[in-house]
């Protein structure tokens, strides 16, 4: 015998704003708001949770939910808006909000870039040497026109 759930249980669609998220300063705070849309039945739990650079998720309390939105279709809607405080997350990593319904798990992940942090990464470090051989580049050209090319003697010594 078969067993149907009815009303048939349909995941939700998620959105994150913004997208993609602007460059942090440590200490700044974000408001990010994950939009859930097109799910039925109800309820939905969402959440957030930050992947640092180890890859192992974090999950990120204080998160505000709104109440659910009905459309015409009988479908659902719901937002959960964060207010992110970036001191504690390093150089950034992957922000991720977390949908836990009936009808499956959905998740929908945004890069965030902390700048201005404390040790430089590699591509800082890339881009002072590429600065650093310009700069050399640069000052070799201006002694060379100030003081003329080095003459080669026309014809090399001879030891006989």
């Amino acid at each position: 015998m078969a067993s149907f759930l009815w009303p048939p249980a349909e995941p939700p669609s998620l959105s994150i704003s913004p997208s993609p998220l602007p460059l942090a300063a440590p200490g700044q705070v974000l408001s990010v708001r994950c939009e859930a849309s097109g799910f039925t039945p109800l309820p939905l739990e969402l959440s957030w949770e930050f992947l640092g650079a180890d890859g192992a998720p974090a999950a990120l309390g204080g998160a505000s939910l709104s109440g659910h939105r009905e459309a015409w279709d009988g479908t659902y809607s719901q937002s959960s808006l964060l207010q992110l405080d970036t001191s504690a997350l390093g150089r950034g990593g992957g922000l991720v909000c977390v949908a836990r319904h009936r009808g499956g798990t959905r998740r929908s992940k945004v890069a965030l870039e902390v700048i201005g942090f404390s040790a430089p990464s590699i591509q800082d470090s890339m881009a002072m040497v590429g600065m650093a051989l310009l700069l050399y580049g640069i000052i070799t050209l201006a002694f060379w026109n100030i003081t003329g090319p080095e003459r080669a003697p026309a014809t090399p010594p001879t030891d006989l």
